[in-house]
């Protein structure tokens, strides 16, 4: 199977709370994008990011929608990376890892 790169053009952050929890939102988290190998392809707004070194970048709120009940809200980044691999990511809120997950390609695109 060949190698085909992962591009991502945004990355959006959907959180639901409690309304009485408002005063508590950050205007931003940070993300960080962890490579998955020491070959791993990885760039950001066209800067190439050394293999092994984990690359952040700001998840800034752009929507917070308020119900009666709870209020919506969406955090975004609009930075463009490129990656060969797999690609993991966490979220840190507070300078603690809030969420983590990751970015892969299993299958090939036709």
């Amino acid at each position: 199977m060949e190698n085909i790169p992962l591009r991502l053009r945004s990355f959006k952050l959907h959180l639901i709370i409690p309304k009485n929890l408002r005063n508590y939102l950050a205007k931003t988290f940070k993300l960080i994008y962890v490579p998955e190998s020491s070959t791993t392809l990885l760039e950001i707004n066209g800067a190439k990011i050394p293999p092994n070194k984990p690359a952040p970048i700001f998840l800034r709120c752009n929507r917070l929608v308020e119900s009666e009940s709870d209020t919506e809200v969406v955090y975004a980044s609009t930075d463009q990376v490129f990656t060969s691999d797999g690609l993991r990511f966490e979220v840190n809120f507070d300078g603690e890892k809030s969420l983590k997950g990751i970015f892969q390609r299993n299958v090939r695109w036709d």
